[in-house]
């Protein structure tokens, strides 16, 4: 996984805050984490050609939300 670093605290924004995290099998996500995990607002585009862009809990889609693709 890539994680892109936040330069106002030196954290892994993808731990904790917003972020951009790259998956081994190409999707990426871009949004909300706690502790490492998804959560809040997110879009995630998988290495098929998906999109899903809504909330996130614990790491897994939840709520309103759009899926395409």
């Amino acid at each position: 996984e890539i994680y892109t670093l936040s330069l106002h605290d030196a954290l892994p924004i993808s731990s904790w805050g917003r972020g951009l995290r790259r998956y081994l099998d190409g999707s990426v996500y871009e949004g909300g984490f706690v502790a490492g995990r998804r959560e809040g607002q997110g879009l995630l585009q998988g290495f098929d050609g998906s999109r899903y862009e809504g909330g996130f809990a614990a790491d897994q889609p939840e709520g309103a939300g759009v899926l395409a693709g």
